[in-house]
């Protein structure tokens, strides 16, 4: 049966009446606050010990269970990491690569720019040819034209004259 404070506050004031104050504060320190009920027994400890020492041997096997744990997640990073290390050496390697390429197209366009160059110089060079051969075509063409119309002026002349004879003498026999 559990005690109730009002039933201690009145077994206190009748140990006053009966025992005195002093002896009555005395012998109510040696009582449990709230009853026996509530007293914990060396057994009780000790069970709650062996309780304990079951539970936190379950934690340590569940922490060495997360430990094996991230020792296999760290076995794995270790492999990613590998596995990274790899990727980026042959990302060097393409680097390299397209540096080798990039001077290569620099060598390609550099000669490309003077074969070009040396083009633009022959173009012109042949152009220039070709505008004199033209210019010197022309020149013959209008000699010989000139020449033409200069034997064709004559010849002309000549019949025109060979025409006015005759005539001449036609008209003079009439």
């Amino acid at each position: 049966m559990a005690t109730t404070e009002h039933a201690r506050h009145q077994l206190y004031r009748r140990l006053i009446d009966t025992i005195g104050p002093d002896e009555a504060d005395t012998l109510m320190e040696f009582l449990p606050p709230s009853g026996w009920a509530e007293v914990t027994t060396k057994g009780d400890l000790h069970h709650q010990n062996e309780l304990a020492a079951i539970q936190f041997a379950a934690i340590d096997r569940q922490f060495e269970a997360v430990d094996r744990r991230f020792e296999e997640v760290d076995r794995r990073f270790d492999i990613v990491d590998r596995k990274f290390e790899e990727i980026d050496r042959r990302f060097e390697q393409v680097d390299r690569r397209f540096e080798d390429i990039d001077r290569r197209f620099e060598q390609v366009d550099r000669r490309s720019e003077e074969v070009l160059a040396e083009m633009r110089g022959g173009f012109q060079a042949m152009a220039e040819t070709i505008d004199l051969k033209v210019q010197s075509s022309q020149n013959l063409i209008l000699a010989e034209l000139h020449r033409t119309m200069r034997t064709n002026l004559i010849v002309t002349i000549a019949v025109l004259g060979t025409l006015i004879t005759v005539m001449s003498g036609i008209t003079a026999g009439l």
